[in-house]
């Protein structure tokens, strides 16, 4: 994925344009625009990663991310119990090798470790509702 888009930048002569592999955050910026997708409930560090991110935007650049809520409980019956399977699957995974670290919080706590990061969301929504929602948000810099 990262080869087709990295072709794709150069084929519209994009030289502004950078795409990084798995948690690495770049070191230096800036940039008008940084996104993470499906990648923040895998990584310990989230919060230290939404700061050196605000650390690459200059002032009104915005962070886009859609990130799984594992720690979402699933509203209903069959919700309940889906977000019920899957806290138990991942640790059994995870015994086995089978899955990586997986850190569990809810759309609430998400939200706030943006905003703790200095950004302001100016939009958020469930996508698809979940459960486990995957909580889409993009934030602006102020």
């Amino acid at each position: 994925m990262l080869a087709i888009a990295r072709q794709k930048a150069a084929n519209t002569g994009e030289k502004n344009v950078s795409f990084e592999v798995g948690a690495d955050v770049p070191k230096q910026g800036p940039y008008d625009v940084v996104m993470g997708y499906s990648l923040f409930h895998l990584v310990p560090d989230m919060e230290k990663r939404f700061a050196q991110i605000h650390e690459l935007l200059p002032k009104g650049g915005y962070f886009i991310t859609k990130t799984t809520c594992l720690g979402q409980r699933g509203a209903g019956i069959g919700g309940a119990l889906k977000s019920l399977a899957i806290r138990i699957a991942i640790p059994v995974m995870q015994l086995i090798g089978k899955a990586p670290y997986v850190r569990s919080f809810s759309v609430k706590e998400l939200e706030h470790a943006v905003t703790a990061a200095g950004f302001e969301i100016v939009e958020s929504g469930n996508h698809p509702k979940g459960p486990p929602p995957a909580h889409y948000i993009v934030a602006r810099k102020v």
